[in-house]
């Protein structure tokens, strides 16, 4: 589970298997909710490894694909000048 910003921006984590072992992953810029990262050859008996992304929500924003949506109140004076 990652945060908005980091999947905005990307990062990394890291992440402990459920075989004791602990795993560096690199968050790409930009993931969606629900993608999965795939590590070759960590699992069990020399399997891969899927890790889904979860992003947890954030109050300021809402996301919709690659855009970004907030709400602001503004003054009419504002909105008429820009």
């Amino acid at each position: 589970e990652i945060d908005l910003k980091e999947a905005v921006t990307g990062g990394e984590k890291v992440i402990t298997l459920p075989s004791g072992k602990t795993l560096q992953v690199k968050i790409p810029a930009g993931i969606e909710e629900g993608k999965k990262l795939k590590f070759k050859g960590l699992g069990a008996q020399g399997g891969d490894v899927y890790v889904q992304i979860l992003v947890r929500p954030d109050p300021r924003f809402r996301r919709e694909g690659k855009d970004l949506f907030t709400e602001a109140d503004i003054s009419m004076f504002e909105a008429v000048l820009g």
